[in-house]
Formats: C-alpha cells, structure tokens, sequence
C-alpha cells in the first residue's frame, strides 16, 4: 500500500490504460462537478421525473512513463476536449479515442493523428450511456446508439455534447435495447471493415468480446451468443433462432455483462453463464453485482461486490462475495486462517444479541431487529401532524 511515485501531470485524472511500460491517462481541467437540476421535466410518459444535467470537465489526454513518472506527450485541443466516456483504447502502438464528431487514432509513441473516421454521437445523452472501444488483432470495433436530432447548443464551456440524468422515456430503452451500430474498422488506415445493429444493456454501454478471431457483440441479430468474424463480420455457426441466449422478459440489470474465454457472464436476472462451446446456458438465482461495475471474473472464481438491489432480498447473497465452480474444495490456500479469534474473544459470557427478536415500538437501530425485518410495532395514527 506504499506511494510509489505520483505523476502530477495526471491530476483530475478520468480514465487511464496502461500498455508496454506507458500510461495514457484522459484528465479532466478541473474534478467532476455534482449534476444539477434544471427544472426542467424529462419527456413525454415521463414527466414526473425532473432532468439532472452534470457539467462534464473539459478534457486532454497525456502519456507518461510509468517508471520514471515522466511525461511523454500530451494532446489538449478540440479532438480531446469531449472525448466520450470510456471511449479509450489502445493497442499495437496506436491510442484510440472517440470524441463527440469522430473516432481518432493517435500514435503511442508521439501523440501524432495517423487517421479519423467521422462517427457522431448524441449530443443529448443519458448519463449511463458511452460508446464501446475494443482494438485487438488490428482490428478497432466502436459500438455507440444511434444519433437522433437534437436541438441542444454548445454550453458555456463550448461543449456540445449534454449529459441528463433521468429514467427510461420509453419501454424499448427500459428494457435495455436502446438501439444502435457496431463498426469495425482497420487499426492501421481507419477503413470500415464491415458493420451490424447493437444494442445497449440497460443503464449501460453495449457489449463487445473478443475471443481469438472471434467477436461477440449485443445486437437483435444474430445476438450476443453468437460470434462473428473479427476481419468481416460473418456470422460463424449461425443458430437456428434469433439467438441462443434467453430472453429474461424484463429489463437486464444496471451494468455491463462481462466474459471469458470459454463463457459470458450474463447479467439478465441475476447471473448466467453461457457456454461459448455448447451453447447451454446456467444460472445463479442469488447472486448479482453492484450498480454500474457489475461483477469481476478472476482467478478461477466470480467476484461479485455488495449491491443494492430490492429484488429478491429474501434469496439473494449480500456482501461482498467470491464464488467458485466447485463447492468441495479439497486443498485450502496456504496459510489460510479461517477462524481468527480477536482480543475479546471469550471475555463475553453471554452471546445473546441486546435488540429483541421482535419488532419494538422504538424501532430498534439498522432494520429494527437482528433478521433485520424493516418492520416495527409502532402505530400509526390516523391523523397525519
């Protein structure tokens, strides 16, 4: 946990990749600023809902040397200024940024352009909403909702593009099918290489996994499940449905779905795994990660962190949780204490809990009982004060 160095060029900073010994960090003129709101009603279907606006910093882009802490280059100018939310990538020495016109490729070394591609965004989004950026084999893949007319203008600051903050305005974009479009391009010169419909998940970015050749992308057809040619699109053993993963018929929960090489790991109720292999798809009926981050695959194992979901409290798993495939593990990790007895450990004769086990008129702190219930005795008149 000791500081090792800090790189002062890097403050306010945003977002960073590391590759081959090099940081690429996307910094913010000034830190995020809490969203405001505006007084304004979210649209038709939703007017109950009031419109939060936040006021993205101004951005720039910089590299730095990872051991020496010494900066390479930096990039502040009207390309890096609205570079969108994790829109950053970077592979076999070029750095990838969409911003709010065009995807750009830089050089990883100079910071110089190599090429742009036009690519337009919304310029009135949703605050869970940002483009997907994968570049692996030489081959970039940007996925991002279509763009619908606006009549926003640039903000003080000249940005263009706006950031609201309010549920769903129709049952497509609730259910998590915002529609929209991957395209793949050449890593090396910037031409389009083929294209497909996406779709985003609900409250967050669209999905693209890469495995080997292969590419997996959110989409009404073919599907998630079913893996297309990195190089041209075409679809590799086409199923005979629409597509192989289930539908919930309900909305997906509120992050990204995330992979391995031999599974996806679906966030649809709750947490499903699909067999690339087979086709077969299992799931975990208690467990789901938290808002935004999701779950992390690791190590063998599924990391899922505390979450505040109200579906299912009665049969979920709370706190912080680490699962494995096999429930009998036959060795345990080395030095692994698995009953650590503290100082006080034995001083307390009686191992009772204080709160009663009943709900009480006072209502008792955290819940109101240690089942942690929410429920109390207490009456309510019917004459409101």
């Amino acid at each position: 946990g000791e500081t090792i160095r800090q790189c002062e060029q890097t403050a306010n900073a945003m977002e960073l990749v590391f590759d081959q010994g090099t940081l690429f960090v996307v910094v913010g003129d000034q830190k995020p600023m809490d969203p405001v709101d505006t007084g304004e009603r979210a649209p038709a279907g939703e007017r109950h809902w009031h419109v939060w606006r936040e006021k993205a910093p101004l951005k720039h882009l910089v590299a730095v040397d990872a051991e020496t802490g010494k900066l390479l280059w930096k990039k502040d100018d009207a390309d890096t200024q609205e570079i969108m939310p994790t829109a950053m990538a970077v592979s076999g020495k070029r750095v990838f940024i969409q911003n709010e016109k065009a995807l750009v490729a830089l050089d990883a070394g100079t910071g110089k352009e190599l090429w742009r591609s036009a690519r337009p965004v919304n310029l009135d989004s949703p605050g869970s909403s940002a483009p997907t950026l994968v570049s692996v084999n030489d081959v970039v893949i940007c996925a991002n909702r279509e763009v619908r007319a606006t009549k926003r203008e640039k903000d003080d600051q000249g940005q263009s593009v706006g950031w609201h903050m309010y549920p769903h305005t129709d049952w497509t974009e609730y259910r998590g099918n915002a529609p929209g479009e991957a395209i793949a391009y050449d890593a090396a010169t910037g031409k389009e290489l083929w294209s497909m419909n996406s779709v985003e998940n609900f409250k967050a970015p669209a999905d693209i996994f890469v495995m080997d050749d292969t590419a997996y992308i959110r989409s009404h057809k073919p599907g998630l499940g079913v893996g297309v040619d990195l190089k041209t699109g075409k679809v590799k053993n086409p199923p005979k449905k629409k597509s192989p993963i289930r539908d919930p018929a309900t909305h997906w929960r509120c992050y990204r779905n995330k992979a391995t090489e031999k599974y996806l790991v679906l966030c649809q109720r709750w947490t499903e795994f699909y067999d690339l292999a087979t086709g077969v798809q299992t799931a975990s009926s208690f467990v789901r990660g938290s808002c935004q981050y999701g779950q992390m695959p690791c190590n063998g194992l599924l990391y899922a962190p505390h979450d505040s979901c109200a579906c299912s409290m009665e049969s979920k798993l709370n706190s912080f949780k680490a699962l494995s495939a096999n429930p009998n593990p036959k060795e345990d990790f080395s030095g692994a204490v698995r009953f650590e007895k503290g100082p006080a450990f034995g001083s307390i004769a009686s191992q009772v809990s204080g709160l009663s086990p009943e709900p009480s008129d006072s209502w008792a702190t955290y819940r109101g009982n240690p089942a942690r219930s929410g429920v109390a005795k207490t009456k309510v008149g019917a004459e409101l004060r």
